[in-house]
C-alpha cells in the first residue's frame, strides 16, 4: 500500500490503516457476487413465469403464483424483460 504524506491531512485526522482498504475491495467484491447472483435468480424466475403462464384468473386468485408474479414485478422495477 502507498505511504502517504501526513503533512497534507487535516490536524487531528489518522490515515486509514491498510486492513480498512482491503475490507472495503473484499465487501465490493462479494456486493458484485451477490448482485450477479441475484440477476440470474431474477431471469430464472422471469423464465418460470413465462413457462407457467398465468391468466387473469390465477392471478385474480391472490396464490402462491400471485406472489411469484409480485415479485418478479418488484424485483425488476415493473419491466416486462
Amino acid at each position: 500500500m502507498a505511504k502517504w504524506d501526513l503533512s497534507k491531512l487535516p490536524e487531528g485526522r489518522k490515515p486509514l490503516p491498510d486492513e480498512w482498504f482491503a475490507d472495503r475491495a473484499q465487501m465490493q467484491y462479494r456486493i458484485k457476487e451477490l448482485e450477479a447472483k441475484l440477476a440470474k435468480a431474477v431471469d430464472a424466475l422471469g423464465e418460470a413465469i413465462y413457462l407457467l403462464d398465468p391468466d387473469e384468473e390465477d392471478i385474480a386468485k391472490e396464490a402462491g403464483l400471485h406472489r411469484i408474479v409480485t415479485t418478479y414485478a418488484e424485483l425488476t422495477g415493473g419491466k416486462d424483460e
